[in-house]
């Protein structure tokens, strides 16, 4: 493994955790014996926490037919893994809360990230996936490794940058030449130092080689054609100078029909305000 790659994941272990809510949460939803009313009591300890996951419960979001009033009832709506996902959307957004926006508008790139997040689950909606908090989970963290590269090795990630303003190459490709690994490989071992699921963290460490992906296949099509899609549309930005190509067989494996899509851009667009500040708010 080149030095630059050991050395950027080794840096990992200084991010901040994450909070001890998040494991309990974790521990108690594996539990056949947890209820609603078990996983409520958890996150009431944390009111900021409790308060997103109201607002989220009532936001277009889900649009729920009626308004939900207490934490235990949108824990049933939402699900308890769902609820956990979306706990953990919240959590790491927190760690990297006071970052320099040296290299990348901070708010520009959680923007990116939550609409491609939006995206995802959209994307999975339409095709009837279960569980679709997952995709979004996705879709929110997929760039994460690019944060560790700002944060831990500005110089270098500052050179990547410029060279594909004046070249027009790609970021994902430049990365792997300066620092031996992309932010997409990074971003995923990140996510398994955080023990997250080993789906999760593939569908990230592939997202712009979904070709390439064994477990999460579908995952990572959805994550990877929602990033094109984003950029596409330049909702925020998370530092890339351009638009990444889009893999067909990711494009095909989704199975969208082509007048789907107007409906599905159209629904991101409804949803990315009101996701966006509750789940950038404190």
């Amino acid at each position: 493994m080149p030095l630059l790659t050991e050395e950027l994941i080794a840096r990992s272990n200084e991010l901040p955790s994450l909070p001890t809510i998040y494991f309990d949460l974790k521990e108690a939803i594996n539990d056949p014996r947890s209820t609603s009313s078990t996983i409520g009591r958890i996150i009431s300890n944390d009111q900021a926490l409790a308060a997103r996951l109201m607002r989220l419960a009532n936001s277009s979001f889900y649009g729920f037919p009626t308004s939900v009033d207490n934490i235990g009832d949108a824990i049933t709506l939402i699900g308890l893994q769902q609820t956990r996902d979306l706990a953990l959307a919240t959590f790491v957004i927190d760690v990297f809360k006071g970052m320099s926006d040296d290299l990348v508008d901070i708010n520009s790139f959680w923007k990116h990230s939550i609409g491609t997040g939006i995206c995802s689950r959209l994307f999975a909606a339409e095709r009837r996936e279960h569980k679709t908090e997952k995709f979004f989970l996705i879709g929110l963290l997929h760039d994460i490794g690019r944060l560790l590269m700002f944060i831990r090795m500005p110089k270098e990630a500052s050179e990547v940058l410029q060279r594909c303003r004046e070249s027009g190459e790609l970021e994902y490709r430049v990365e792997r030449e300066i620092f031996g690994c992309d932010h997409a490989e990074l971003g995923g071992r990140i996510l398994q130092k955080w023990q997250l699921p080993q789906g999760v963290c593939e569908a990230v460490h592939c997202h712009h080689q979904p070709g390439v992906a064994q477990i999460a296949i579908t995952e990572t099509a959805i994550v990877h054609v929602s990033d094109v899609v984003i950029n596409s549309l330049a909702l925020g930005s998370s530092g890339a100078t351009h638009v990444p190509p889009l893999s067909n067989e990711a494009w095909n494996r989704l199975g969208i029909k082509p007048g789907a899509l107007p409906m599905i851009v159209e629904e991101l667009d409804r949803q990315m305000a009101d996701v966006s500040r509750i789940l950038t708010s404190r």
